[in-house]
């Protein structure tokens, strides 16, 4: 976000404005995914899950011409360090020259991507479900420094975050993630594209599994010292 193009805060949602996240899901997804709109923290009680985002070419357009980037080129690079990400990418490629942006795909080997960690412009990246405050706190919050890929700093945000992380009324504490939540979605550093889907696969004479769990971590956080055999 400070890096040009990024700091205008029209190119920002004018770029996620031209994906069509229907068609990512089903293509990066095979349709195993649900619908996100660019802020995390899905399976927290404070999430908001009404605020939505659909593909809006016309006015994805309207801010690029408004920031003066009508022609806007970009290199994203990507890697296959989770399902599906590269092909995500590549939607978002052939979805954004609708909207006059021109975005070359740059896959490297997950080696190369990890070695530039934070340091690519325009990149990707995967998270596993956390509590909100705590993913904003290593993300893109107050004190959030080596995994603040998006380099985020807003104000506004982390006055919130602080109000948020010491107050113990879940309504009251609610109430102040929504502000949040709102901001990453009108002005934050990430396209959140979907939530996708986990599968957990285990043998039928293994006790002990929590096959789903409220963070959609695999296996129940893969705790093996509580399986057992039947």
């Amino acid at each position: 976000m400070d890096g040009a193009p990024f700091p205008d805060v029209r190119v920002r949602p004018g770029i996620r404005l031209s994906l069509d996240l229907k068609q990512a899901r089903a293509t990066a997804l095979y349709g195993q995914g649900v619908p996100a709109a660019d802020t995390y923290g899905r399976f927290d009680p404070s999430f908001n899950s009404h605020l939505k985002r659909d593909q809006d070419i016309a006015q994805a357009k309207h801010l690029l011409k408004q920031a003066g980037k009508e022609n806007l080129r970009l290199q994203l690079v990507t890697s296959p360090i989770a399902a599906g990400i590269v092909q995500a990418s590549q939607v978002l490629a052939e979805n954004a020259k609708a909207a006059g942006i021109t975005i070359n795909v740059r896959q490297v080997d997950p080696g190369s991507y990890v070695s530039q960690y934070g340091k690519w412009p325009f990149a990707i990246d995967f998270w596993v479900g956390l509590p909100y405050l705590v993913l904003a706190s290593i993300a893109d919050g107050p004190r959030a420094s080596v995994v603040n890929t998006t380099h985020f700093n807003d104000p506004e945000f982390n006055s919130l975050f602080n109000q948020a992380s010491k107050q113990l009324d879940l309504k009251q504490r609610t109430a102040l993630i929504h502000k949040m939540q709102q901001i990453q979605y009108d002005r934050g550093g990430y396209i959140i594209w979907s939530f996708q889907n986990n599968v957990d696969a285990y043998s039928s004479k293994i006790g002990g599994i929590q096959p789903v769990d409220e963070t959609a971590w695999g296996l129940g956080r893969a705790q093996l010292h509580k399986l057992y055999f039947k």
